[in-house]
């Protein structure tokens, strides 16, 4: 080949704002023995024309080459393509390739595919090593390489889960040579970083999807040279993104600890693998991502592993995760998940998240020197961001016995929360130090088996509970002063510990519970014998403590504490007590409304479970919960009330009310035994009524309202008497025979009535209390029954009630026994006028009742007239398209999971419901105003919780 031309098959060009044609191939033999490519002075072009489109391939070979093993050329056009454009070995076939060279020019990226494979073990490459955007890309390939294989001044990226890329012996990444590991990688390997590589994922893109990170199982070791790192500084979500991110303001990202302005705490503090929120504002920082590597030999840090927070002169981003699994850790580099070292401007971010367990037997975490951190970013003079967490574990420890180290490094920071956004929150040993702020949120809570060590703040909210448990024969030691709201340990086979001379507070309107057992009480003791412990409790503080062993106990700074059933020694202000079940214990509160206050009961003591409770009238303060309770026997007297304040009541025998039983919100009301209310007693707002008792239960509701009444499943029968009304009345049971009894000449009202028996043979009975004496039911909504056997029930003044696989017991008016509704099948495409779509095989009419719960999508276009329709309520969701006019008899109900989208007029005869999980709207419209959603509905509108009706942007 001789001469001065061109060889092109360059992509197209583009115009605007899409995307060029990719680079197609070229491919040049030459077979003469003597002819050689310097010869030729033209070039071979094979190019992409943007960052959207890769280059192709110039395959070059000589006579002298072996076939096939000739020179692979690739050249960019000197742009940074996007991430998934790169140049392909195959997409499409199975390929395996060997190059005596391969050149990599302007920025070109190779790719190996899933079946294709790519052999390095002798490959020349020739490259400008000041092209800091060449790389190989391993996306689910192979690539082959010799035992020993180093590579500089390039990048190699893992991009898919089940990629092969692991030398035999050792792999060596040199001076500014960087492994990325974006997914799950297994290597068997020993791993060289040296000054100037590292081990890093690529930076994760603008969203609030956690994409990219460093996931590797490394079998062999890994030694980190002074100069290497395994470094995902600034990978983690982008500005402006991520759970602890601010919704508006400027703000520093959360993560581990809390950023100033930021959103709250999240992931988990065993086993971080999240990544770090953004910072907020028009000057902010990324997060750091995430390192979860798992090394069977020894991790040896001479150099530095790092998920920090980008640097910023504000509003900083968090620090990321590292969990770490070696066998051995030795050297001394830092190991840090910080926000960032410091700054000059506001809104510093939290530090993220460190886990570290060795495995070795005879190695301690402890004596590694060098530093392991998420601190928050430190301002001089003001506020810092919060400490992040580190979780250090030794061999033989599980993942709940490491320990969690608060550590702000002096410096004072917004905290450390304890939050429903983080996770795995059983641990083996507690330390704050350091100015660290360890906070526990309303309602969450913290387990500690054996050591808490307060050495700088704790705070925790209503409800913010510390647990101690230790195990059976285990001992749980308190170091330190700590205010607790909620101090917990109700494992009796364990010792309580508290250091000689400490003082433990429980705060206004908290809860100390401290329970043994009648075979082994719970041993409360000083860390010297002999020596005081001080606990002072806050006189609005509940007492729950039974059946303890209180040793050198000094309650005398507090109110005095109140054992039940519990002995004592060398002690000051405990008062010891002798309780037996079914003792009367009435309400005077005298106080005020604190349920755990022993002053508001006579027998001066909160109650236990085995009291039988009684809130009589003309009390001064009548009970509000501040926990959820479990209580015997409970008599609410005319005139009195019990307000349950978002929390839940159990009670496992009785329950009387002639006053008044208030829910504030979506509390649940247990009934284990018979209940009677006075007309008019119950106010339900959003609260479940479950019937839960296992032998005969009677309930007296006399026509008072429910929310939701859910019936569990057992082998009994339920006595209904004097009627009642119920947004959903629920019961499921596939095999246990359950009875309700109904009250002759009562009515019973209910919205939404789901009983689902046995498709083999009714095992859900509805009779009268006099057998032939109607009784009335009135249902309204949705109408889901299976598996019943119904016997007197005058169903007329409601919809009719559909009942499969169940039997006529007489006496019933307004039920269809054995009814067919019709059933989506969507099997021969989405139009609903196809017969084939439906089982049985014939389109509904009017007359038909229609359920849609499968995942294969409907289309009506056409205008139609059904019965009643029933969306959703499956596993996946169900999905409805109607361009006609919808027309129905009875009801439109929607379940979770299903969605409809109404473009033309639907009349609705009686009610629209919609449970939580269903969604409603029209399609979007162009340039002609024809999609709305117009509804006629006769009846109700329910739109529950989590139902949405949503037509933005549809215009």
């Amino acid at each position: 080949l001789v001469g001065s031309g061109s060889v092109h098959a360059n992509g197209g060009v583009a115009t605007g704002l899409h995307g060029a044609g990719g680079g197609g191939r070229i491919a040049v033999l030459l077979n003469h023995v003597s002819a050689k490519f310097d010869d030729f002075q033209g070039d071979f072009t094979a190019s992409g024309q943007s960052t959207r489109s890769a280059a192709g391939t110039i395959y070059l070979e000589t006579y002298g080459d072996e076939p096939e093993q000739g020179e692979l050329i690739i050249k960019g056009n000197g742009t940074t393509v996007n991430y998934d454009t790169r140049t392909d070995l195959n997409g499409y076939q199975n390929v395996s390739y060997k190059f005596s060279r391969i050149t990599l020019i302007n920025g070109a990226v190779i790719g190996v595919r899933p079946n294709n494979t790519l052999d390095i073990s002798d490959v020349i490459w020739e490259m400008d090593e000041t092209d800091k955007n060449i790389g190989l890309v391993i996306d689910g390939g192979t690539v082959l390489t010799t035992a020993n294989y180093g590579f500089t001044n390039r990048w190699i990226r893992i991009a898919s889960s089940g990629s092969v890329f692991s030398p035999a012996g050792t792999l060596t990444i040199g001076q500014d040579a960087e492994l990325q590991i974006d997914q799950y990688h297994e290597m068997t390997a020993n791993i060289i970083i040296e000054n100037g590589g590292k081990i890093t994922h690529t930076p994760n893109p603008a969203g609030e999807d956690e994409i990219y990170k460093v996931d590797l199982f490394l079998d062999g070791s890994l030694d980190i040279k002074p100069g290497g790192s395994v470094d995902v500084t600034g990978c983690g979500y982008r500005v402006g993104y991520g759970p602890g991110v601010s919704v508006i303001g400027n703000a520093g990202g959360s993560h581990g600890g809390l950023g100033v302005n930021g959103g709250p705490c999240y992931g988990s503090l065993t086993a971080p693998f999240t990544l770090g929120s953004g910072g907020r504002g028009a000057v902010a920082s990324a997060g750091g991502g995430a390192v979860r590597m798992v090394v069977t030999g020894t991790l040896n840090n001479n150099g530095g592993i790092y998920a920090n927070g980008n640097t910023s002169n504000y509003r900083n981003g968090s620090g990321g995760s590292v969990s770490l699994t070696v066998g051995k850790l030795t050297g001394n580099g830092p190991i840090t998940a910080n926000s960032t070292t410091s700054i000059t401007g506001d809104s510093p971010g939290g530090g993220g998240r460190v886990a570290v367990a060795v495995t070795q037997v005879g190695e301690d975490i402890f004596d590694y020197p060098g530093t392991i951190s998420a601190y928050g970013t430190y301002i001089k003079n003001n506020s810092s961001g919060g400490a992040g967490t580190v979780y250090l574990r030794n061999p033989g420890q599980g993942p709940e016995k490491g320990t969690l180290i608060i550590d702000n490094n002096g410096s004072e920071g917004l905290g450390t929360e304890i939050n429903e956004f983080v996770t795995e929150k059983h641990v083996g040993h507690v330390l704050i130090k350091e100015n660290g702020h360890l906070k526990i949120k309303a309602n969450q809570n913290l387990t500690v088996r054996e050591t808490w060590v307060n050495n700088a703040s704790f705070t925790a909210e209503i409800d913010g509970a510390v647990i101690f448990d230790a195990g059976a024969g285990n001992i749980s030691t308190l170091y330190g002063d700590t205010a607790f709201q909620v101090l917990i340990c109700t494992n009796p086979y364990q010792t309580l510990r508290f250091e000689a001379g400490s003082t433990q507070l429980i705060n206004p309107n908290g809860r100390l519970i401290l329970h043994g057992n009648e075979n082994q009480l719970l041993k409360l003791r000083s860390t010297v014998s002999g020596f005081y412990w001080n606990i002072s409790a806050d006189e609005t503080a509940e007492q729950d403590i039974e059946l303890v062993d209180v040793s050198d106990s000094d309650a005398s700074l507090g109110v005095t504490l109140l054992g039940k059933n519990s002995v004592g020694e060398h002690y000051v202000n405990w008062f010891f007590i002798e309780v037996v079940p079914g003792m009367v214990n009435t309400w005077n509160g005298v106080e005020n409304s604190l349920w755990g206050v022993k002053d508001n009961w006579s027998l001066g003591r909160a109650p236990v479970e085995t009291d039988h409770l009684v809130i009589p009238a003309g009390c001064i303060n009548y009970p509000i919960f501040d926990a959820s309770r479990i209580v015997y026997k409970l008599d609410i007297e005319s005139g009195a009330f019990v307000f349950l304040n978002g929390y839940d009541l159990t009670v496992t025998d009785n329950l009387l009310v002639n006053g008044t039983l208030i829910a504030g919100g979506t509390e649940t009301l247990s009934l284990e035994g018979d209940a009677s209310f006075a007309p008019n007693t119950f106010t339900p707002v959003r609260s479940v009524l479950r019937i839960a008792g296992s032998s005969l239960q009677t309930l007296d509701l006399n026509g008072n309202s429910f929310s939701w009444i859910n019936v569990e499943p057992y082998l009994r029968t339920v006595v209904f008497n004097g009627g009642f009304s119920a947004d959903n009345l629920r019961l499921i049971s596939s095999s246990t025979d359950c009875t309700f009894v109904m009250e002759a000449g009562k009515s019973v009202f209910i919205r939404d009535l789901t009983l689902l028996g046995s498709s083999s043979q009714p095992n859900i009975f509805l009779k009268s209390s006099k057998p032939g004496s109607e009784w009335h039911l009135v249902v309204n909504g949705i109408r889901k029954i299976t598996g019943v056997d119904v016997a007197d029930s005058d169903a007329q003044s409601g919809l009719p009630i559909p009942a499969t696989f169940s039997s006529d017991g007489g006496g019933n008016q307004n039920w269809i026994f054995d009814e067919v509704s019709s059933v989506w099948l969507g099997t021969s495409g989405p139009n609903f006028n196809t017969a084939a779509n439906w089982q049985p095989a014939q389109v509904p009419d009017e007359n038909s009742r229609v359920l849609i719960d499968n995942t294969n999508p409907m289309l009506i276009t056409g205008n139609v007239s059904l019965l009643n329709l029933t969306v959703g309520g499956g596993n996946d969701l169900s999905n409805v398209t109607i361009n006609g006019e919808l027309t129905l008899g009875e009801n439109l109900e929607l379940l979770d999971r299903g969605s409809v989208s109404l473009n033309r007029p639907c009349i609705i005869s009686n009610s629209l419901v919609m449970l939580p999980g269903s969604f409603m709207t029209h399609e979007p419209n162009t340039a002609t105003d024809v999609n709305k959603l117009t509804l006629y509905i006769g009846g109700n509108v329910d739109i529950e919780i989590d139902a949405t009706v949503d037509v933005t942007g549809k215009g």
